[in-house]
């Protein structure tokens, strides 16, 4: 189901309870991934949602990226960032200060997420901070036959242990997590970010 497609689909139909789109503000992600106020960098936020964090760091004097799955989604913000680009050419997207992405990575099964932190360019002093999400098997109220059925559709969760895996077989290394945050019923998903730079 993760394909482009499917993405396409769900980025047209706005305003739906259940396409898995959001519209997440720069605020929220500088919450959530314990972020400092980001102005004059080279930023790439990876699945962007409706476009609001594209536009609200291009206010802020930055160099923005956007890079999505859905061509529709970068479409809606061609105008309003310095390149837009399709996650199968990742790589192609200059070295960033910072690398972003929230909410995304649980709708992408482990060799896609290995493709996207291994091609991801940052500078030598760069960071990427990817939110991911977790099941913790002490809290969750879903069922181990329910969780094999998730990750066989639209969503994957990792452990911090696993995510560490699937970072120390690219070119990066994790500098540290950030979380759990806990998100209850009906879902109960634990959320973390990884902070990640280049191997040293």
């Amino acid at each position: 189901m993760n394909n482009t497609k499917t993405w396409d689909k769900r980025h047209l139909d706005v305003g739906s309870t259940t396409n898995f789109v959001t519209n997440s503000s720069l605020d929220e992600l500088r919450k959530w991934h314990q972020l400092p106020i980001i102005t004059n960098q080279k930023v790439l936020e990876i699945g962007i949602g409706y476009g609001k964090t594209v536009k609200q760091l291009k206010a802020r004097n930055n160099t923005v990226y956007a890079c999505d799955i859905s061509q529709v989604a970068i479409d809606k913000v061609k105008n309003d960032c310095d390149g837009i680009f399709l996650t199968e050419n990742l790589s192609d997207i200059e070295p960033v200060d910072l690398a972003i992405s929230h909410l995304t990575f649980q709708h992408n099964a482990e060799h896609e997420v290995h493709r996207m932190i291994d091609q991801v360019n940052l500078k030598e002093d760069g960071v990427a901070s990817f939110q991911f999400a977790s099941l913790n098997p002490t809290k969750t109220v879903l069922s181990e036959l329910i969780i094999n059925d998730i990750n066989k559709s639209m969503l994957y969760f990792y452990s911090c242990e696993k995510f560490t895996s699937i970072v120390d077989a690219t070119d990066k290394e994790v500098i540290e997590f950030v979380g759990p945050y806990w998100f209850g019923p009906p879902f109960s998903f634990e959320w973390y970010v990884c902070k990640i730079r280049p191997k040293q």
